[in-house]
């Protein structure tokens, strides 16, 4: 899921992405997050998410551990 264009999101979008990985998980799915801007970043990570969901730093690198 890139984010890169997203500068802000609610708990609404919170709820939206944590049920997005709870399904991607039922399913034997990954949900990888990519592209936080840093104020996102931080409500994630204030949220306790960061700990329960994948991040990577870019796209690409988001592919690359969906192909392992």
């Amino acid at each position: 899921m890139d984010f890169a264009g997203i500068d802000y999101i609610s708990s609404m979008g919170l709820r939206s992405v944590l049920m997005a990985a709870k399904r991607a998980r039922q399913q034997t799915q990954r949900l990888i997050l990519t592209g936080l801007q840093p104020h996102v970043r931080e409500v994630f990570e204030i949220s306790g998410f960061l700990s329960i969901l994948e991040v990577a730093p870019s796209f690409d690198q988001a592919q690359s551990l969906l192909a392992d």
